[in-house]
């Protein structure tokens, strides 16, 4: 009985099993035709979705990596669909009762407005009806911005937008809602500067006196070849983090411009992230009409940055004709008047511009994500003021880095002299230039091309130092200003006194070498780079006793100690026939 039970009972669970995998199969199939029709239908709707809704969502999946970056809880995100909405109609009665708002650019004295309301039209991104929106604009003449509130705003189908566009508009900033054709929201601030503005201890607009084929070439020697004056765009960037990269968002780009007597300078913001197409629109379009940038350390991140955000957001960038970086250049001219190669320490040390109350550029990105959170812009105003500063300190770098090529740097022209002292009745005193900072531009010239150029900059170098010490330049400068020489005055057809100046500047240089030799032989720790350059500065005298001056026993003298400066093989063989010559010359 029990076997036979047993038996039974087996094959009644052998009965349930296949009944319950004949389900399971059942609806494995079901499951995975429902899946194929889920996807077919999901490839026929992706496929009739339109370019815009594709390009929302990736504007959607770029601010969610961006706002993911952001310190701290985020109380507010809002969504694309806040700007593709169709505002509804607005009542006669609200449209006249607009409040015009009062505002002003920070950093600037608060002065009386002209307020002129107006009605536009904008086309909202969906739907082709064009609905007309009274704005409230606020025109102020002196400061030369125009501050606008879009009335759509107020409604609730842009409540976040429009409270970011609102809170932007009290601090100066014009913004204006999407058209639908990649054309905002964005906002912006523009501020007019006379040549006659203070800013350090000159004028914003001092420019040094000279001729055009000197100011051409010097233009030149700084990479901009043709360029002019009023070519030139200066830009400088804010942005969400210093390390770079994708990751990175510049959401503020500056960029000034001379526009007849003015500096004008134009602040491109970015109200939200993923909606980069204004802003980089309104860059393009200001550099296809100056095709020649001045940047500071734009050649390392600000200009990739832009290219690269350019490329992501699929925006077409023109490219400039040429990008000078002064940080570069000021490394180079000026590092025998400072250490410090930041734009702040080069204002104090070169410009005379102390800044006052200035926010450090660490926290610039935190005041950004700050303002992302709360749709407060107050915090935003001293970026654009540190943004303004920065844009106006590049224009008189590169106004004191064209003077040190310009032998009458003292002089200025007369429609540029600065009148910002009105008290003590006299202009105020302008800074001297280095012999080191001109024997360097001279090398800057030289590398371009410039050599007339380069010529008069080390003229003028040797000339400033007088009776000064040679070791005021490097042994390297004078060695340089000795080949300057010997490539204007080749063997043969060079004259007696351009010899002499080639040996006294070569000898000049020995004796720098020697100086800064004997100055760190007191040290602990002797620097071989020291030794080397001796050494190069005795073979450059060899070389010259041997084939210019054509005196053989110098020449071996000199050639002797500048083993350091060549390879063994090198400086033997030119020992050997130095000897051999002066033995022929002694019988």
């Amino acid at each position: 009985m029990t076997s036979r039970f047993g038996r039974k009972l087996a094959r009644l669970q052998e009965a349930q099993t296949r009944s319950k995998r004949h389900v399971e199969s059942v609806s494995y199939a079901l499951n995975s035709n429902t899946s194929a029709l889920t996807q077919a239908e999901a490839q026929t709707v992706n496929g009739a979705q339109s370019d815009a809704q594709r390009a929302e969502r990736l504007q959607r999946l770029r601010k969610a990596q961006l706002l993911a970056r952001a310190p701290g809880p985020l109380r507010h995100v809002p969504h694309i669909t806040e700007l593709r909405s169709e505002p509804p109609p607005i009542a006669p009665e609200r449209a006249a009762a607009v409040t015009p708002a009062t505002s002003r650019a920070p950093g600037f004295l608060p002065t009386p407005a002209i307020q002129a309301p107006e009605t536009r039209s904008l086309r909202c991104a969906v739907g082709s009806q064009r609905a007309a929106l009274p704005t409230d604009r606020t025109c102020n003449a002196e400061q030369g911005f125009v501050a606008t509130t879009p009335a759509s705003g107020r409604h609730s189908g842009h409540v976040g937008l429009a409270s970011r566009l609102e809170a932007l508009t009290g601090i100066g900033l014009q913004t204006a809602l999407t058209d639908g054709h990649g054309r905002g929201p964005g906002a912006q601030l523009r501020a007019a500067f006379t040549c006659d503005t203070p800013h350090g201890h000159t004028a914003l607009g001092a420019w040094p006196a000279f001729d055009a084929a000197t100011e051409a070439a010097t233009f030149a020697a700084l990479g901009m070849e043709g360029a002019r004056l009023e070519d030139l765009l200066f830009f400088d960037t804010e942005t969400t983090g210093l390390a770079g990269g994708t990751g990175t968002v510049p959401f503020l780009i500056g960029f000034g411009y001379l526009e007849g007597s003015q500096f004008v300078i134009e602040q491109h913001f970015l109200p939200d992230l993923g909606l980069e197409e204004p802003l980089l629109r309104s860059f393009s379009d200001a550099l296809a009409r100056r095709r020649h940038l001045v940047s500071f350390n734009g050649k390392s991140f600000d200009w990739p940055l832009v290219r690269t955000r350019a490329q992501l957001a699929q925006q077409p960038l023109n490219t400039p004709a040429s990008h000078c970086d002064l940080l570069h250049i000021a490394r180079r001219m000026f590092r025998a008047d400072t250490e410090h190669f930041r734009l702040g320490a080069l204002e104090r040390t070169l410009l005379g511009f102390e800044r006052r109350d200035d926010l450090p550029s660490a926290q610039v990105p935190e005041r950004y994500f700050e303002y992302l959170r709360t749709n407060d812009a107050q915090p935003l105003a001293p970026v654009l003021r540190h943004n303004l500063w920065d844009i106006l300190s590049l224009l008189r770098l590169l106004s004191e880095t064209v003077a040190v090529f310009c032998p009458r740097n003292t002089e200025y022209t007369a429609e540029y002299t600065a009148q910002h002292t009105p008290a003590l009745d006299a202009p105020p005193p302008l800074r001297s230039v280095s012999p080191t900072a001109r024997a360097e531009c001279a090398f800057i010239a030289w590398r371009r091309g410039q050599t007339a150029l380069a010529k008069t900059c080390f003229d003028a170098a040797e000339s400033a130092l007088g009776a000064h010490p040679p070791a005021t330049l490097s042994p390297a400068l004078w060695r340089f200003g000795a080949a300057l020489l010997r490539r204007g005055n080749p063997p043969g057809i060079g004259e007696a006194s351009a010899l002499e100046r080639e040996e006294r500047r070569l000898l000049r240089g020995l004796a720098s070498a020697q100086v800064r030799m004997d100055a760190d032989g007191e040290t602990l720790t002797p620097n071989p780079l020291l030794r080397r350059d001796l050494a190069r500065s005795h073979l450059a005298l060899a070389k010259f006793y041997e084939h210019r001056a054509k005196d053989v026993y110098r020449a071996y003298a000199h050639a002797a100690q500048s083993a350091a400066s060549e390879c063994e093989a090198l400086h033997q063989r030119r020992l050997e026939r130095l000897s051999r010559c002066n033995d022929t010359d002694r019988l």
